[in-house]
């Protein structure tokens, strides 16, 4: 049932280029997703990588293409002009 390999924290910590010790805090604190076999702390894969997806963040490029229309208005990158005057 359980067919994807488990993680240590070794393996996820060179993944996000972290010390251990982080990962022994972050493990401790309930900061990332992570697997208690007893004693052993384990991570799974798909979960470390939607974790790290939800703490990418766009970059200014990427928002583009989203232009919010605010009364009457288009705003692009904090200047705001007239909708009929593109």
């Amino acid at each position: 049932m359980l067919q994807q390999q488990l993680m240590k924290a070794p393996q996820v910590a060179e993944l996000v280029n972290v010390a251990e010790s982080a990962m022994s805090k972050w493990v401790h604190f309930g900061f990332i997703p992570h697997v208690k076999l007893g004693r052993a702390v384990r991570f799974r894969e798909k979960d470390v990588e939607a974790w790290i997806e939800e703490r990418t963040e766009k970059g200014r490029a990427t928002l583009a293409p989203e232009i919010q229309r605010l009364n009457g208005t288009i705003r692009t990158f904090g200047r705001i002009r007239p909708e009929n005057k593109q």
